[in-house]
């Protein structure tokens, strides 16, 4: 397994190798850098170094841009199109509006019971247990610990990008 960059990679990386490559394939000179450092750097903490999802997300995102777009995406923009990308992708696993109003709240716990997070969203005691059962199926979420009588889930890794837009 290739190890993951360090952080002083990503402080260095955008303005030596990816301004590089921009500069190898910008023979025209009206080059825009797409995304802005910060982008690279707020991936490169999301994934926790690991490049492939780096890259996969800047693609997954840079292929949703209208090729007449033609300036460069501050983390803001990104954020927001990555939300709206990250949705998408649940949508297209066939989640309800319901259930991507429970996963919203999810969002934001580090970790939950099915207690919890009924209070926080206001469902009863079997909506939740539905939901749970639903999201551990997608694997959405899975059971962190059992201590006594209750279980307590966390949002899976597969999610960790959603999860650090929605703090």
């Amino acid at each position: 397994m290739v190890p993951f960059f360090t952080h002083r990679w990503v402080q260095y990386y955008p303005s030596l190798k990816i301004n590089t490559r921009y500069n190898i394939l910008n023979k025209d000179k009206k080059w825009i850098k797409p995304v802005d450092d910060s982008v690279i750097r707020y991936l490169y903490n999301c994934f926790q170094g690991d490049i492939r999802d780096i890259m996969n997300t800047l693609t997954n995102l840079m292929s949703r841009i209208p090729e007449s777009f033609n300036n460069t995406l501050t983390l803001n923009d990104v954020k927001e199109k990555l939300k709206v990308i990250e949705f998408q992708k649940l949508k297209n696993q066939g989640l309800t509006e319901k259930e991507l109003e429970v996963l919203k709240e999810i969002l934001k716990l580090d970790k939950f019971t099915n207690a919890s997070l009924g209070q926080v969203t206001t469902k009863s005691k079997q909506n939740i247990n539905k939901y749970i059962r639903r999201f551990e199926d997608l694997k959405l979420i899975e059971l962190l610990e059992k201590v006594g009588r209750n279980s307590y889930y966390t949002i899976s890794p597969r999610l960790k990008l959603l999860k650090t837009l929605f703090k």
